[in-house]
């Protein structure tokens, strides 16, 4: 224990050494114990359960003027040490800022969309990284697809590496099987040895239907 611990009463789990270390020898069977009630929470008895079920007796006290300029100087050090506190003020305001300033409806819209989607987009560009190493990108099937159409494939492929499998359920003349054929071009050509992998594309109509017979 250091110097600076054994000359203070204060026990923080920091600078001054920690409160269940110095507790434990003192928590014997049938012991009585004082505590400030500020300074204890379900936290410090969860870290000293076994020992405190033995004691015979606790009291809560509220405070000790004694120490009134010793606490002070301690927090005053944590405070004061820019590795525990940073200033975060103009953070805060910044965000509070941003909060309660007036939007119009469609970026509202826009942002509800990005954090709903907002794994998958990430899925996306790892996805489009990746199929770069390819020629997907190069294939005639690939560039007859619309936008969505090559949207809706990538996740057809992310899902069929992740899960072995992927069920590509749309409306009717939305190119489901076009987008199937450009997953095959890539998805099942990628598959490790003795793995097998599905693609199903169905009609999103059937698709409720058959899920509601489950």
């Amino acid at each position: 224990m250091s110097n600076e611990t054994t000359a203070t009463v204060i026990r923080d789990n920091h600078f001054c050494g920690s409160v269940g270390d110095f507790l434990r020898p003192h928590l014997k069977i049938g012991a009585n114990l004082s505590v400030v009630s500020a300074y204890f929470t379900i936290y410090a008895y969860q870290a000293l359960k076994a020992e405190l079920d033995a004691i015979g007796h606790m009291n809560f006290l509220f405070g000790d003027p004694a120490h009134r300029d010793q606490l002070k100087a301690w927090f005053d050090r944590l405070w004061n040490d820019a590795d525990l506190v940073a200033d975060v003020k103009q953070d805060v305001l910044q965000y509070l800022a941003q909060i309660y300033q007036n939007h119009p409806p469609e970026f509202i819209y826009y942002k509800t969309l990005y954090h709903i989607f907002e794994k998958y987009l990430g899925d996306a560009r790892k996805t489009d990284e990746d199929l770069g190493a390819t020629t997907l990108f190069d294939t005639e099937i690939w560039k007859t697809l619309f936008d969505f159409q090559k949207d809706g494939a990538k996740g057809a492929i992310n899902k069929i590496l992740a899960h072995n499998g992927c069920i590509l359920a749309d409306s009717v003349g939305l190119g489901k099987t076009y987008e199937a054929l450009s997953v095959n071009e890539t998805g099942f050509a990628r598959r490790p040895s003795g793995r097998k992998l599905c693609l199903l594309a169905v009609h999103v109509a059937a698709l409720l239907s058959i899920m509601a017979k489950l």
